[in-house]
């Protein structure tokens, strides 16, 4: 979730913040704790659940809300890593909703599978498409540009014709050639 959202982000950070006044020990909060090491980095990963508070669950805005979370993210170099330009250390807490019910290793599991296909997807709509630089804001208008970019974005992934293309590159050639862009389209 992000601070787009505020009522929701404080309310959900107040709750949290509640439970690490008792270090986290609370019966209603549950914890995950994974430690992975990828690319030159050591992640650690901590999810923690508990039930959603009623008066989330009585405002009617989140069908079948049954569960608030916390994750705190670690990262730093890892020691044996043969890379060139490590990572630096950085922590970062993210907060969301679910309708799973409040067990920590399954919503852990599916807040990683979640934010893999998160950040691949939104990674290349910005890179692609500055797609968060983007001014539309009112109306139906930040939607129909969402869907318009995804179907872009599966156009170009999709084509085959231009192979050792990054997608930016086969967009850009797409809008200086009409050849090039129905190729993409009709995938030909």
């Amino acid at each position: 979730m992000k601070k787009n959202q505020e009522t929701l982000f404080n309310h959900i950070a107040s709750e949290f913040e509640k439970f690490g006044e008792e270090n986290y020990r609370s019966p209603k909060c549950r914890a995950h704790w994974e430690t992975r090491k990828t690319r030159g980095r050591l992640e650690e990963r901590i999810v923690y659940v508990a039930a959603a508070p009623r008066s989330l669950k009585e405002t009617g805005q989140w069908a079948d809300l049954k569960t608030i979370g916390m994750v705190y993210r670690h990262r730093e170099a890892d020691p044996n890593s043969q890379r060139q330009a490590p990572e630096p250390t950085s922590s970062r807490v993210t907060f969301f909703i679910s309708s799973l019910p409040p067990k920590a290793k399954q919503v852990a599991k599916y807040v990683h599978a979640h934010w893999s296909v998160e950040n691949s997807l939104h990674w290349t709509l910005d890179v692609t498409f500055t797609e968060d630089s983007s001014r539309v804001r009112q109306g139906s208008g930040p939607e129909i540009l969402a869907s318009l970019r995804r179907v872009a974005l599966t156009l170009l992934k999709r084509d085959t014709s231009k192979r050792k293309m990054s997608i930016r590159l086969k967009r850009k050639v797409a809008g200086w050639s009409q050849q090039a862009m129905e190729a993409i389209i009709l995938g030909s």
